[in-house]
């Protein structure tokens, strides 16, 4: 049995997560406040602007309001790699094709938008998971895979059970990354495009990076003649 003495640094850790939480949440909230005035006044200008207003004055709006909504994806998206950290999450067994089944129907909208190809290949092995989480990482990594592509975009999600690992590819025909940078796209806010070419705050790898290390498990690149293929390699049993 644990005694207290063995049990503190535990229950510190738990205080400092509810802290860090907390601290995040009165930070996003104002800068919410901010962001949302800021829209709000560009409306207002907007509508103070003359019929035939000066292409300047529409250009430098536009970098603005483009400036706004960027900030606000990245405060969406640091709430939610953040969350990954301070959110307690329950485990347990789960089959691994249910949360795959989830992301593809909130991805749905989209998919049918790109008239993506999407064939998959999984097998409903049991792993001790959270759903949710590994739901989140198969839509970013599909979001990227849609993102991303040349054209119709075609995304093929295959498996390879292993003797304690569970393997799964998500391959897709798009752009491909650089074989040096293969492993710095997991990091936070790494883009390798600019934003008006391809929209994005490069958090999506970084937050199935997290979620698949969470799990006790590994997510790498490897480069194909048509794009990229990332793997993930879960085990049966955490």
């Amino acid at each position: 049995m644990m005694n207290a003495k063995e049990s503190y640094p535990l229950e510190e850790l738990r205080e400092l997560r509810k802290d860090f939480q907390d601290f995040c949440c009165r930070v996003s909230n104002d800068l919410q406040g901010s962001l949302r005035n800021i829209s709000g006044f560009l409306s207002l200008i907007e509508e103070k602007l003359p019929p035939t207003p000066d292409e300047k004055m529409k250009t430098y709006l536009g970098f603005v309001k483009e400036s706004a909504e960027k900030a606000q994806s990245i405060l969406d998206g640091l709430m939610e790699y953040t969350a990954i950290f301070t959110d307690g999450r329950n485990f347990s067994t789960i089959s691994l094709e249910s949360p795959l089944k989830e992301a593809l129907q909130e991805l749905e909208g989209p998919i049918q938008k790109a008239q993506a190809i999407v064939q998959e290949k999984l097998c409903p092995v049991m792993i001790f998971g959270n759903e949710a989480l590994l739901k989140k990482a198969f839509v970013c990594i599909l979001e990227n895979a849609l993102t991303y592509a040349k054209s119709t975009p075609r995304i093929q999600i295959t498996f390879e059970k292993r003797t304690a690992q569970y393997v799964i590819g998500i391959a897709d025909h798009g752009i491909g990354i650089p074989q040096e940078y293969h492993k710095t796209v997991f990091e936070p806010f790494e883009r390798l495009h600019a934003y008006h070419q391809y929209p994005g705050i490069g958090l999506g790898l970084s937050i199935a990076k997290k979620i698949i290390e969470a799990h006790h498990g590994r997510i790498w690149i490897e480069s194909t003649d048509q794009g990229i293929t990332v793997f993930w390699a879960l085990p049966l049993r955490a």
